[in-house]
């Protein structure tokens, strides 16, 4: 019997892909496979990924400010 290779993935976000697991050992497979279900397709996530640029450049400039402020004083 062959090992199942290529998984086909049912994402949270809706959307359906085709996984090729053969870089996983074969006897973790299935739970990856389940876990990617739990997680958005990759499109959605670099797309939700694009928009939280100014969080991250937000919480760098008050980590920033914070360290001005506190030597200084």
């Amino acid at each position: 019997m062959a090992v199942k290779k290529i998984w086909q993935i049912t994402h949270s976000c809706g959307h359906t892909a085709e996984r090729d697991l053969d870089d996983r050992p074969t006897g973790r497979r299935a739970g990856f496979a389940e876990w990617l279900a739990t997680q958005e397709c990759t499109e959605c996530w670099r797309a939700a990924k694009e928009g939280d640029d100014s969080t991250e450049k937000g919480i760098a400039w008050g980590v920033r400010c914070r360290h001005q402020v506190l030597s200084a004083s």
